[in-house]
This record gives C-alpha cells, sequence and structure tokens, in this order.
C-alpha cells in the first residue's frame, strides 16, 4: 500500500469517527432538503445531466459548517490559480514550440546538406538550453499534478463519509410503514378468493 493510500485510509477513520459525535442535536434531527425535495437536486447536475444527491447534500452541509465551506473555498481559490499559472507558463512555453517548429520547417528547405546540418546543430543546441531552462517549471508541474490529484482523492473521500451520515440518517427516520402495504396484500387475497370461487372447472 502507497503512502498516499494509508493517508487516504487514515483520513477516512477519522472522519468516519468524528462525524456522529460532533453532529448538535438539533442537526441530528433534521432532514438535508435534497432529501425532501426532489426539485432541490436540480440545482447541482454531473456532466450526463443526471442529479448528483451526494454532491447536493454535501453543499447543504458546507453552508452550515464553517470548516466544510472554509474548505470549498480554498480548494477553488487554489484550482483557479493554478489554472492561471499554468496558463502563463504554457502561453510561454508554447512561443517558443511554434519557433522551433517553423526552424526545423525552414531547415528542411536549406538545399546545401552541410550548411543544413550545421544550422540543425546551432538550433539543436539553442533546443538544449531551452529545454534546460524550463526543466524546473516542468518539475514542480508534476509535483503540483500530484498534489492536486491528491486533494481531488480526499474531497471524494471527505464527501462520501459526510453524506454517509445524513443518508444513513435518513433511511433510519423515514423508512415508510408497512401496514399499507400489508392491508393490500390482504385485499388482494380477497379478490383472489372471490375470483377463484367464480370460475367453475370441469
Amino acid at each position: 500500500m502507497n503512502s498516499r493510500s494509508i493517508l487516504i485510509t487514515a483520513i477516512c477513520g477519522v472522519l468516519i469517527s468524528c462525524n456522529t459525535p460532533a453532529r448538535p442535536v438539533e442537526q441530528a434531527k433534521e432532514t438535508s432538503k435534497a432529501l425532501q425535495d426532489k426539485g432541490s437536486l436540480d440545482e447541482i447536475k454531473i456532466s450526463r445531466g443526471r442529479a448528483d444527491l451526494i454532491e447536493s447534500i454535501y453543499k447543504e452541509l458546507a453552508e452550515k459548517e464553517a470548516a466544510l465551506n472554509a474548505i470549498e473555498v480554498s480548494t477553488s481559490s487554489i484550482q483557479e490559480r493554478s489554472d492561471d499559472s499554468l496558463k502563463a507558463f504554457s502561453d510561454y512555453n508554447q512561443k517558443s514550440e511554434e519557433y522551433y517548429n517553423a526552424a526545423d520547417r525552414y531547415t528542411s528547405r536549406i538545399k546545401d546538406s552541410v550548411l543544413r546540418k550545421k544550422i540543425e546543430a546551432i538550433i539543436n543546441t539553442s533546443k538544449t538550453a531551452y529545454n534546460k531552462r524550463i526543466s524546473e517549471f516542468h518539475d514542480l508541474i508534476n509535483q503540483m499534478n500530484a498534489k492536486s490529484a491528491s486533494l481531488d482523492d480526499l474531497l471524494v473521500v471527505l464527501k462520501l463519509t459526510r453524506t454517509l451520515a445524513v443518508i444513513e440518517r435518513y433511511q433510519g427516520n423515514n423508512l415508510p410503514a408497512t401496514s399499507s402495504l400489508q392491508h393490500l396484500l390482504r385485499e388482494y387475497e380477497q379478490i383472489i378468493q372471490k375470483t377463484d370461487s367464480l370460475i367453475a372447472l370441469q
């Protein structure tokens, strides 16, 4: 098991153990609006257009709990700033990539093979120097992508562990009575008996 898996497992245990005791009595008696009203699910859609109940419940929790809301705000902020930083480097890098691609095309037009090889060597030296110059950026971007993936995993775990308590509370408090089904079964039996009594088989 790698270190990230161990971290996620540990956080699951902490979150699950802390969920129920920390809830105030008033909140424990409430039923999530997402579970009360079908229309509330329309506020949040996943990519295929289906309502996401987990996201809807979690959004409601985050609106009530300062710690969850702070995570939402921090995550949104760092993702936006990460995108801006990545775009700045991408725009910068694209110019050089376009230049070297064009330089290769220009070089291929040189008929003199000796002269062409000299120019190719000059261009390749420049490419090598440029790649060395931006190597730190690539390392940092790889590290940032790994951190982003770890954060995404933990956010999924957080949402599941916090919303699981809500759905389980709903399950315990809102199970319909069986009396109506039992009554219907008795009616079915009565109608079956009456119907059977009217059938005369030789």
